[in-house]
């Protein structure tokens, strides 16, 4: 709790200069234009690379969330109060829960139409293929880790899943309060 004045003034202090040198930077750009060509450029760029990005290379994925994934990937990389080691193993271990969590929502699809014996087959074979990967990632890890990693690993591919169930929930219950009230 001590620290937390502390960073609300690191934060206010980051703000203020932001303004201030944003302020300054308007003001030189009101009064004499001097980076007109730069800020053409800039947005003809953008809007090639966003119409880009969504009519050919990853549709869906717009530029901001892009962007955005970007900053907060590597911002706390150069923050002095961050573990890089511990921040790329948190986002590894991320990335294999959304692996899981695609894997197993495209297999419960897939299955869910074969029928309800293989829908069981399914769920457990992916708890075995799961549980496999993450002793095989353990195992390729240091010893005296194991425990932690395969705690980790866990807790991160249980939380994706859990998502998954709150995601399906949300969505039922959406539709059955649209179909109650009549809405389309």
């Amino acid at each position: 709790m001590a620290g937390i004045p502390s960073l609300l003034r690191s934060i206010v202090r980051f703000l203020v200069a932001m303004i201030f040198l944003g302020s300054i930077l308007a003001g030189v750009q009101i009064l004499w234009h001097p980076f007109d060509q730069a800020i053409a450029f800039v947005n003809q760029d953008v809007a090639a690379a966003g119409a880009t990005l969504s009519s050919q290379l990853v549709a869906g994925v717009s530029l901001g969330a892009l962007a955005l994934f970007l900053i907060l990937m590597l911002v706390p990389l150069l923050l002095r109060g961050v573990n890089n080691r511990q921040f790329l193993g948190s986002f590894f271990r991320g990335i294999l829960a959304s692996a899981v969590f695609l894997f197993t929502e495209w297999l419960y699809g897939e299955l869910e139409q074969l029928g309800r014996i293989w829908l069981v087959v399914g769920i457990l074979s992916a708890v075995i293929v799961t549980f496999f990967l993450i002793e095989m990632i353990t195992r390729a890890g240091k010893a005296r880790q194991e425990v932690s990693t395969r705690t980790d690993l866990l807790a991160s591919i249980t939380s994706g899943l859990a998502f998954s169930i709150l995601l399906k929930v949300g969505s039922y219950a959406w539709n059955y309060t649209n179909q109650v009230l009549g809405l389309p």
